[in-house]
């Protein structure tokens, strides 16, 4: 088979993929402040849920091949290089969650009663 006749068939037999992007479009009817804000902090939490997720997902992978490395780990210096990775994978975890607290206090420290906007 020549090249031509592979690009031919891959392109014809090959599905279109449509990626679908959720995307948070608050409603003019929601906004309480004349400035929106609490729809940009709606927005924020939103996107950073997501992030947030797509992180999870990320770190269970991980974690899953960190133990199937341990697992395979045959010498002294390879347990001790799967043991560092962990340490590694757990500090980037724990300062991400330190770093999500920080976003989510701060959006709450900002709130103000419904009168009160600081446009």
């Amino acid at each position: 088979m020549i090249k031509e006749d592979f690009n031919r068939i891959k392109g014809s037999s090959m599905p279109k993929i449509q990626i679908k992007q959720d995307r948070f479009e608050p409603k003019k009817e929601e906004t309480a402040f004349p400035c929106g804000r609490h729809l940009c902090e709606k927005s924020v939490l939103y996107y950073q849920t997501c992030v947030s997720k797509c992180e999870s997902d990320l770190f269970c992978s991980a974690a899953d091949r960190l133990i199937g490395e341990l697992q395979k780990a045959r010498t002294l210096c390879e347990l001790k290089q799967v043991l560092d990775m962990m340490n590694s994978l757990l500090t980037s975890s724990a300062a991400k969650e330190l770093s999500l607290a920080e976003i989510v206090k701060s959006s709450n420290a900002n709130k103000k009663p419904d009168h009160e906007c600081d446009c």
